[in-house]
């Protein structure tokens, strides 16, 4: 596992991107805390953060 910077391993980086994919692909938002992952994976996905 590859450590980030200050912040630990991600551990859940492969459903991130499976839940960033369905909502992309049913061009639905998606409610997520982590924006810059979003926006970083999936440049045209709607994000709402709350």
């Amino acid at each position: 596992m590859f450590e980030r910077a200050c912040k630990g391993p991600r551990t859940s980086v492969l459903p991130d991107f499976f839940v960033g994919a369905h909502a992309a692909a049913l061009e639905a938002s998606l409610i997520t805390r982590d924006v810059a992952r979003f926006k970083t994976n999936f440049p045209g996905l709607s994000l709402i953060s709350p």
